[in-house]
């Protein structure tokens, strides 16, 4: 009997001491409800302690495709990939793309689950990612924004080169003149966008919706548009080469090809 209780003390004591993993940090676990300290209702004191009954505190892990970061203090802003974070006790919240609020950086993120909103970074320059977010001119090269949500958002001249938008929502947005050579548009949303005078040489548009869309004068020299639906689309002037691809797959440089330009 003295055995057997043993055994069953052993195996209590390492469910509620070894660590587990979440989002690529080894989080300390402990014997509470909320073990795993999650923003923003962890100890401020730090992920080991679990001094928090379930109350806001503005502290606890964030987990971003950066990676993962605790927050300690309630007081001081912290850095998150170059960008000072809006946040403190209480409503506030870090707000890190693609979680943050899609209402703006002061209001609350949701508790769980990608928005494609929130603060982001790029060439060391910070962002608020949102619907009817002001880009204009916005330096985007290589950035990062998978999934991201700016529907009507003002892109005009912007520069997304080498930009990964895949997947992302820009109904509605007004992209007039950006450049976006070499950028990553697949399986994105650009429905009644208007990307008149936009350069997108040689990125990938595959399977793209640009029903509605106005691509008058845009630069799709060399671009991937396999797959991409933009009919009826406003195609006057758009400049192609041989190298474009067309929905169909072919090139324009082969016999049946289905561009439409």
């Amino acid at each position: 009997m003295k055995t057997l209780i043993l055994i069953l003390s052993l195996l209590l004591l390492t469910s509620c001491s070894n660590p587990d993993t979440s989002g690529g940090v080894t989080l300390s676990r402990g014997g509470g409800g909320d073990w795993d300290n999650n923003f923003p209702y962890g100890s401020c004191k730090g992920p080991d302690q679990f001094d928090n009954q379930g109350s806001k505190t503005g502290c606890g892990w964030v987990h971003s495709d950066e990676g993962s970061h605790y927050i300690t203090s309630c007081s001081n802003p912290e850095t998150w990939d170059g960008v000072t974070l809006s946040r403190g006790c209480g409503n506030d919240s870090t707000n890190v793309f693609p979680y943050g609020s899609c209402e703006g950086p002061s209001a609350d993120a949701p508790s769980s689950g990608k928005t494609g909103c929130g603060w982001m970074s790029a060439t060391n320059i910070p962002y608020y990612i949102k619907p009817y977010a002001d880009l204009r001119g916005a330096i985007l090269t290589y950035a990062r924004l998978s999934g991201a949500n700016l529907r009507n958002a003002d892109l005009r001249d912007a520069y997304l080169a080498e930009a990964d938008l895949s997947w992302a929502i820009l109904i509605g947005a007004d992209m007039r003149d950006m450049i976006a050579s070499n950028a990553n548009l697949d399986e994105g949303d650009l429905m009644y966008a208007d990307l008149s005078g936009a350069s997108l040489r040689s990125s990938t548009l595959r399977y793209q919706r640009l029903d509605g869309a106005i691509l008058r004068n845009a630069d799709l020299r060399g671009a991937n548009l396999m797959g991409a639906q933009f009919r009826p689309a406003d195609l006057t002037g758009v400049k192609a080469d041989r190298r474009t691809r067309c929905p169909n797959g072919l090139m324009r440089g082969d016999g049946s090809y289905d561009c439409g330009f």
